[in-house]
């Protein structure tokens, strides 16, 4: 049987967007005066054509290159033209000037390198330090592959199975766009980056111009290019349809030791993964937008493997002026440019490129190789694997820590002591709670640490690992003072079920029949742990007195006490179902954005006036008639005081992005424009003070400046308009 393929990243709804203003290509590197000469067949310098031509270019110190067999070196100053064009090409494989080639900045130079956030997302100038692809062949299996302006660093010639030729040819656009975010020529000075960027792309044209192809050349690709030294294969491509050839070439191509990654398809189907992803012989990959969440369009299932970055070009989370999608080099209706796509095809090429990484850092076996993707990524979803997340979104940093290519990250700082002036015992561990009694272990897990020096210290970058050298790195948003503890999670605060936390350490498991775990930073021991198996809500706790003991010494079994030395009384953190009527208050009402619509930027601050913590997840929102409902999904802790914000819609479509409130609570109530009565509440009734307030001015908040929330004349418009950078004044 014969079926039609299609690309699996691109749909009539998909926008395109070409950056602007395109510039031409920086000039190459050359190194002036300095050559490099490969003789053909038999002959070196001192055969009599090629001793002829050196002296016509008036070669001087030619030498053998060191480590390079059969390659030569010298000098000449008559010019690149003439040198370039004075060997006759009988004689010679290749003349050509030597190149200079730096290593890549940590914040490469290529510009637009800013507009790719999926890079950033996934660390690409931190892996670039361990890892860049070199020496690993990924075969890009598409509509073929065209060299661009930016190009690629390592292009080789592939194989046209659609005319049964070779050469460098895409007539669609698709395939380059894929290609470049395995191998986009990187640290160059222009265009985009690609997260394995010394990879050498393989094209292999499956697909016509149209984009579609069948399962017969699809088959024929893949099995070409496992026999022509491709370690990765990469699929953008699929079919609701199974098909046997192709089954039997996916498994050919791993049984010769090659990772195939395809693409879960764009039909937004929520029990169904399109083919070949499907096939237990391939990596299936979803699509996330910007926040980390799935892709609407992106199909969810039971074969569902990992998720990656794949765009949603129709919001603007960022703020850039484009929308969220992917941003390579390509070339759509005969215009060469920059454009941003969305679709699990962009996803998957950077699960592919992730194993280059892998690959060039000694992992040999595709069973292997397979297992570390599944196991480093970052678990979005329910704990454990889900058809939504899969395994989670593709994690480069973990991956490359779990064979030991540590990724340390050196921030920006601004306290005393940074991660890298740290010494053994500035930061010790001092609690420790691996088995939360209200929740996941996932949303639950936390340990405190204490700055022991005498100035301040920001603890970005710490590293984090247990006994089987999982890492995690310790992330902190303020800087810690002399003497203070602070507690760090799991996963992000919006995630996090437990108290109030300060940072977060990662997706390092608090294993509950006991662990052992280590503080470090770029291979410096700062303090180390170990602990037995923990019971229920039970805490290791180091005592104060022991501050300045040995390591992983004097640790004993306690209450959890976060935040606070030994002996302190707990936090308690109430549910929504424990608040009484005064318990929250409502504040502030943004119900007339001016900058965007009102389903997506309406908002309304709260404090929370309990007396205790309290977590906002089940919190109701109303409106006058009670028939509006929206509700909070997901922890939320606010500290008693403090305020937080919630937005309608969700993240993907919250559409003001120099604000972004603390929890979405759906499309449900509108703060009507005419005035409102919104109000908060649990199943058992009130949970806060009514509000009441009348017509709201178009893009200016309703404060509560007076005593009674029940009175209009306690509400007042703000002086702060939202428009340009102004948001009204939430949180505050």
């Amino acid at each position: 049987m014969i079926l039609s393929l299609l690309l699996a990243g691109c749909t009539e709804t998909i926008q395109v967007a070409v950056v602007p203003d395109l510039p031409e290509p920086p000039p190459a590197t050359f190194i002036e005066g300095r050559y490099l000469l490969r003789p053909s067949g038999q002959m070196d310098p001192s055969s009599a054509p090629i001793a002829a031509a050196l002296s016509g270019v008036e070669a001087e110190g030619v030498a053998p290159v060191d480590g390079v067999p059969g390659v030569w070196a010298f000098e000449s100053d008559v010019g690149m033209d003439v040198v370039v064009g004075g060997f006759d090409d009988d004689d010679v494989a290749w003349v050509e000037p030597l190149v200079r080639v730096v290593a890549l900045a940590p914040t490469p130079d290529d510009e637009f390198f800013g507009l790719q956030w999926h890079m950033s997302r996934l660390g690409a100038p931190d892996v670039w330090r361990v890892a860049t692809g070199a020496g690993v062949v990924v075969a890009v299996v598409d509509t073929g592959v065209a060299p661009g302006l930016d190009g690629f660093t390592n292009l080789v010639a592939g194989y046209d199975a659609v005319e049964g030729r070779a050469g460098f040819y895409d007539g669609n656009g698709h395939g380059t766009h894929v290609a470049g975010t395995v191998g986009q020529s990187t640290g160059n000075g222009y265009g985009t980056v690609g997260l394995a960027p010394n990879a050498t792309i393989l094209p292999v044209r499956v697909l016509s111009d149209s984009g579609s192809g069948t399962s017969a050349d699809v088959a024929e690709g893949i099995r070409w290019a496992a026999d022509n030294g491709a370690q990765i294969i990469n699929l953008s491509l699929g079919s609701s349809s199974r098909s046997s050839v192709i089954a039997e070439a996916c498994d050919y191509a791993r049984d010769q030791g090659v990772l195939v990654v395809a693409a879960s398809g764009n039909d937004g189907f929520t029990n169904f993964i399109g083919y070949p992803a499907a096939l237990a012989s391939t990596l299936a990959v979803g699509a996330t937008a910007l926040g980390d969440q799935v892709t609407g369009y992106s199909n969810k299932g039971q074969q569902l493997s990992l998720v990656a970055p794949g765009g949603d070009t129709t919001v603007d989370a960022d703020g850039d002026g484009f929308g969220d999608g992917v941003l390579q080099e390509s070339t759509f209706n005969g215009e060469e440019g920059f454009y941003f796509l969305e679709g699990t095809s962009m996803a998957t090429p950077h699960v592919s490129a992730v194993a280059a990484l892998l690959v060039e850092a000694g992992v040999d076996s595709v069973d292997e190789l397979e297992q570390i993707l599944l196991q480093s990524a970052t678990d979005l979803g329910d704990p454990g694997w889900d058809p939504v997340f899969g395994h989670g979104l593709v994690d480069p940093v973990a991956a490359l820590a779990l064979v030991g290519g540590t990724v340390p990250t050196v921030p920006d700082c601004e306290a005393d002591r940074c991660a890298v002036d740290l010494e053994a015992g500035d930061i010790r561990l001092t609690e420790v709670h691996p088995d939360p009694g209200v929740c996941s272990d996932v949303t639950g897990e936390w340990l405190e640490v204490v700055n022991r020096t005498d100035g301040t210290v920001d603890l970005n970058g710490i590293e984090l690992r247990d006994a089987a050298d999982n890492l995690g790195v310790l992330t902190l948003s303020g800087i810690v003072q002399p003497g203070q503890h602070v507690v760090l999670g799991r996963v992000e605060a919006q995630a996090f079920c437990g108290p109030a936390i300060d940072g977060t350490f990662g997706n390092v498991a608090l294993n509950n029949g006991g662990d052992a775990l280590q503080l470090s930073f770029d291979g410096v021991l700062l303090d180390a742990m170990s602990y037995p198996s923990s019971e229920d809500d039970e805490s290791w706790s180091l005592p104060e007195e022991a501050y300045d003991s040995p390591v992983d010494s004097d640790w004993e079994r306690s209450a959890p006490t976060p935040g606070s030395a030994h002996g302190s009384a707990p936090v308690i953190v109430l549910g929504v179902e424990e608040l009484v009527a005064g318990d929250l208050l409502l504040t502030e009402v943004m119900a007339n954005p001016a900058v965007c619509f009102d389903s997506v930027c309406e908002w309304l601050e709260l404090e929370n006036t309990s007396g205790s913590s309290v977590d906002l997840d089940g919190l109701v929102i109303g409106d006058a008639s009670l028939s509006n409902r929206g509700e909070v999904v997901g922890s939320v802790v606010v500290a008693d005081g403090e305020r937080v914000v919630l937005g309608r819609g969700t993240a993907a479509t919250w559409g003001y992005t120099s604000f972004t409130p603390a929890a979405f609570y759906g499309s449900e109530p509108a703060l009507n424009n005419g005035g409102d009565q919104p109000w908060l509440g649990n199943a058992t009734g009130h949970v806060a003070d009514m509000a009441a307030y009348g017509d709201a001015a178009s893009g200016v908040s309703i404060e509560l400046t007076g005593a009674d929330p029940e009175d209009a004349a306690s509400w007042a418009l703000s002086t702060t308009k939202m428009s340009g950078g102004d948001f009204g004044t939430p949180g505050s």
